[in-house]
């Protein structure tokens, strides 16, 4: 059974059957007390404007879902010092001053700024109530496309994030749960497609990429019009947008931290800017000088021009690189040379597959045989791994 936060008013009743006062005896007398739950915290302003995203004057709400919250089940206070704490960029939101929404010790509710005519709000973020009287949520910063919209709108789908990349390599979420390090460059470029749901729409103002969400490293990316790549809108209403291709460098000035995970998520809101979606994306940077993480794999092996037609030469990069792949016969004579360049397929941080169609420099077909590989990063010329193959018909 799920603990229910007891809300509850008290009545204590004093008879006066003894007492006398002035002569006069003292009636019975009902108090009733109503206790208050409190959720406190801190909206700080926008750090980018001084004229905007200002956090003192914004109303905070405090909901369980947006469904409710459009229904009018909320809880709110002003931030700053007209509101309950009397203080600049605070708030003291009495979460039981609104008998439809229940508390319930454990669960979680949102926070959130009421987006100003400006567009900038703050949140949402979640808070769990601990039954101990009070919860403290956690700090929220003004941001263009931040915050719920007023309350009353219509309930919302938030749209589907279908697909991220990082550079030309799909996100495998399925292999990162298993163990697997999904490695990737310190600047990488970011692309997502994104659907609407239903008749919603898309947001194409507040779409964001956020890095290390929630802890001290993190950081805010936000789409401008030049980062959207594809639009495509509902063929009934010319101005709502059914889906959205979208393309994000990480700023060479503001890199991913190396040696460690970095947790990169893709967010989207619907037109009103009530219902978000996020897909996060586990990724690691490796430090250090470039190099091959793990052996360099040809398959099919051995490789057989005439029922396979071509063959990939599979390898791990540290980091985007121009590379060099140089296929030799065992006597030492050059079979085969093959470029990439830094940031496409065989020269991106992480997996590479590079194919092979088994022919040489002068276009023949290579000939039944044991082969050897090199892997060359170009920039440096500096040999990063050997590997041998057979071809066999």
């Amino acid at each position: 059974m799920r603990k229910r936060l007891a809300i509850i008013a008290l009545a204590v009743v004093l008879a006066g059957t003894a007492c006398l006062l002035g002569g006069k005896s003292l009636a019975q007398v009902i108090y009733t007390y109503v206790p208050v739950y409190s959720i406190i915290g801190t909206v700080v302003d926008n750090p980018a404007s001084s004229s905007v995203g200002r956090a003192d004057g914004s109303t905070v709400v405090f909901f369980r879902n947006l469904s409710e919250y459009n229904s009018g089940i909320y809880s709110s206070d002003i931030v700053g010092p007209t509101g309950s704490m009397a203080a600049a960029n605070k708030y003291l939101i009495n979460a039981t001053n609104n008998q439809l929404l229940p508390l319930v010790v454990g669960n979680t509710y949102q926070v959130a700024t009421i987006q100003d005519s400006d567009g900038y709000g703050a949140g949402p973020v979640n808070v769990t109530i601990s039954g101990t009287g009070y919860d403290t949520a956690p700090n929220m910063t003004m941001a263009l496309g931040g915050g719920v919209g007023s309350p009353g709108a219509v309930a919302a789908e938030p749209p589907v994030i279908k697909q991220v990349w990082f550079g030309e390599r799909l996100y495998q979420k399925t292999l990162v749960a298993q163990g697997e390090q999904f490695i990737v460059g310190p600047t990488p470029k970011i692309k997502a497609n994104i659907e609407a749901s239903g008749t919603s729409g898309i947001n194409a103002s507040n779409i964001t990429i956020l890095v290390n969400e929630g802890t001290t490293k993190a950081k805010t990316y936000t789409m401008a019009a030049a980062d959207i790549t594809q639009t495509v809108y509902a063929t009934a209403a010319k101005d709502v947008i059914q889906s959205l291709a979208v393309e994000y460098s990480i700023p060479e000035t503001d890199p991913l931290p190396e040696n460690e995970d970095s947790v990169v998520t893709v967010r989207a809101w619907d037109a009103s800017n009530t219902a978000s979606t996020s897909e996060a994306c586990t990724v690691t940077v490796l430090g250090g000088p470039l190099r091959i993480v793990g052996p360099v794999v040809v398959y099919p092996s051995p490789f057989s021009q005439r029922r396979h037609g071509t063959c990939n030469i599979q390898y791990t990069l540290s980091a985007d690189a121009n590379i060099d792949i140089y296929i030799y016969a065992v006597g030492g004579q050059l079979v085969k040379k093959v470029s990439r360049f830094s940031g496409t397929d065989g020269g991106s941080a992480g997996i590479n597959k590079v194919p092979w169609d088994g022919r040489t420099e002068s276009g023949l077909l290579a000939g039944n045989a044991v082969y050897v590989g090199t892997l060359v990063a170009r920039d440096e010329n500096k040999l990063l791994a050997k590997f041998k193959f057979t071809i066999l018909d």
